[in-house]
């Protein structure tokens, strides 16, 4: 039997065998997510939205999961650490996801201590396997965050695109937002400094749109 899970913390290896970059096309990733009504889409209680072959969430249950599959989704990404996942949630997920049929990866992270690493990581994962993909947290803050440092290091989306995005996909929290930024690598780190600023300082109001 095939492994259940596979933790994508080794992704600087494995970029050298996918071919990881930082200088993909943004085509397919502009644009905003939507938000799912939980009585279209069951089984997602802390949130849904999707934006084309992307599905960012809370964490699903059993049912979540077989509504993915049935919607379509062929990877999970899992953010949650694993020792997280162990105590709070109440089957074994990488199992579920393997039974039916789907990719499952886990890379773990804190909403606010989103790492490059994590992002790299995030980066070969896609990379590597079938989409949809549906990509959640316990919450969807962290999923937001790292979307974003995810879209400007690797598919050169605009900063302030790619902040909308993760706006979008669910980032609310102002340490997951400082965090996101840090993880984030920009051609002009002078620019990049000067957005966080400005961000930083009109962040209340654009959390509230």
């Amino acid at each position: 039997m095939r492994p259940a899970f596979w933790i994508g913390v080794t992704a600087a290896a494995a970029c050298a065998l996918t071919g990881c970059s930082n200088s993909s096309s943004n085509a397919g990733f502009s644009g905003r997510a939507k938000p799912v009504a939980s009585t279209d889409i069951w089984g997602f209680q802390n949130g849904l939205s999707r934006q084309a072959a992307f599905w960012f969430a809370g964490q699903p249950d059993l049912v979540g999961l077989r509504e993915a599959r049935d919607h379509g989704v062929r990877t999970i990404i899992n953010l949650r650490p694993v020792e997280h996942t162990e105590q709070y949630v109440h089957f074994d997920e990488p199992q579920a996801a393997f039974e039916l049929g789907m990719e499952y990866f886990n890379i773990p992270v804190e909403p606010s201590t989103i790492t490059p690493e994590a992002v790299e990581a995030l980066a070969t994962a896609l990379q590597s396997t079938g989409r949809p993909v549906l990509i959640h947290g316990a919450s969807m803050d962290e999923v937001g965050g790292i979307w974003a440092a995810y879209l400007v290091r690797y598919q050169n989306v605009p900063i302030d695109e790619a902040m909308a995005s993760a706006r979008a996909a669910g980032l609310t929290n102002d340490a997951t937002f400082d965090a996101a930024i840090r993880a984030m690598v920009a051609p002009d780190s002078a620019s990049l400094s000067e957005f966080a600023n400005v961000e930083t300082e009109s962040a209340g109001s654009n959390f509230d749109n």
